[in-house]
């Protein structure tokens, strides 16, 4: 019995540290943005095993609500196989080549462009995730504040007085 019981322990610690050798970072180049203006999104994504390849990958990256995404404007590396947009949920999925190899690392990059009409000071907040065989490996995000036209005119011709 005690040997099942270490087995098992053994058999989840394993997989647990599996999933755990990736890692995905975000990043903007800008923190704040008018409407209508371009941002940079990028994901930096890393298989942190030296050891062991990383298997059936792949990363969601969530558009968020304020940005407009043109599907043509993405950066990619020689890591990923395929990509696909869904303008419904506005989610951009990345699939990897078989095997991500140990120690890999690279980057992707999507631009947005800040939506039209918005309150502002609207904050948007853009998520990436990566997954290995489905499973949630590593997140981060990244907040991004927009501001109207006519708010940031105000604010200017404010400063100028």
């Amino acid at each position: 019995m005690k040997k099942l019981i270490y087995f098992v322990f053994l058999l989840f610690t394993s997989n647990s540290l599996i999933s755990q050798t990736l890692e995905i970072t975000t990043q903007a180049d800008k923190t704040d943005i008018l409407t209508g203006e371009s941002i940079l999104y990028t994901l930096k994504y890393k298989c942190a095993s030296t050891t062991t390849n990383c298997t059936k990958v792949s990363i969601e990256a969530n558009i968020p609500s304020g940005i407009k995404f043109n599907g043509a404007v993405i950066g990619l590396t020689s890591d990923i196989a395929s990509y696909s947009y869904s303008n419904n949920n506005k989610t951009v999925t990345f699939i990897f080549k078989e095997p991500l190899i140990a120690g890999n690392t690279g980057i992707i990059e999507i631009t947005g462009i800040g939506d039209l009409g918005l309150q502002n000071g609207t904050v948007a907040t853009m998520t990436a995730s990566i997954f290995s065989d489905g499973n949630l490996a590593s997140s981060d995000f990244e907040n991004t504040t927009l501001h109207s036209y006519d708010g940031f005119v105000r604010n200017y011709i404010h400063l100028l007085v």
